[in-house]
């Protein structure tokens, strides 16, 4: 799986944080940018929940990998 190497979470890591799944999806005063954002973050939380609910001998190693995503330092270039 993408999740064994460094490059598959780092990509995995780049589309969560596109899609802003940390982030409010609220922008006042523009309900359709709003809605728009939401999306978005739906998707991104719909991607970590297919991963958290992979093969129940994998689960562990997915709950890991995505701890790791929220407390990730800076990635070097």
């Amino acid at each position: 799986m993408f999740l064994g190497t460094a490059q598959g979470k780092r990509v995995l890591y780049e589309i969560i944080g596109w899609a802003g799944v940390l982030e409010s999806a609220v922008v006042p005063g523009d309900p359709h940018m709003t809605y728009h954002r939401e999306g978005m973050r739906e998707m991104g939380v719909m991607i970590l929940a297919v991963l958290r609910a992979g093969p129940p001998d994998k689960t562990a190693a997915t709950e890991a990998d995505s701890d790791t995503y929220f407390h990730q330092p800076e990635p070097e270039d």
